[in-house]
């Protein structure tokens, strides 16, 4: 199972590295939310893959910040990449903003239990 797990993060972090790559290469707005959209997920499996191969353990603090970040953002940027292909009203963008703001600070202020 886990060389399973390892191959299909091995993949992820291919398609992250080639939106990457094809954002800096082409530098247009949807490359660049492609390489957005696979960022939260693929940093989360390089840090992963920087520990399996080197064994040291990459700063707690900032990882997990990043990580967060990028995972918390994802559907905004997935919305965002929708609107440049297709017509989207900007309330969606903005009201969508809104909610995952609302919320994300609702989940934060809670105590853990």
């Amino acid at each position: 199972m886990d060389e399973i797990a390892l191959l299909a993060e091995l993949l992820f972090l291919v398609l992250f590295v080639a939106t990457s790559i094809s954002w800096i290469r082409h530098r247009d707005p949807i490359s660049l939310d492609l390489s957005l959209i696979f960022s939260g997920l693929g940093l989360l499996f390089l840090l992963q893959l920087w520990e399996r191969v080197t064994g040291i353990e990459p700063p707690a603090l900032l990882s997990q910040a990043v990580t967060l970040l990028f995972f918390v953002l994802q559907p905004l940027f997935t919305l965002h990449l929708v609107s440049l292909v297709r017509r989207l009203p900007r309330a969606v963008l903005i009201g969508s903003t809104v909610v995952m703001a609302t919320r994300d600070g609702c989940t934060a202020r809670r105590p853990p239990p």
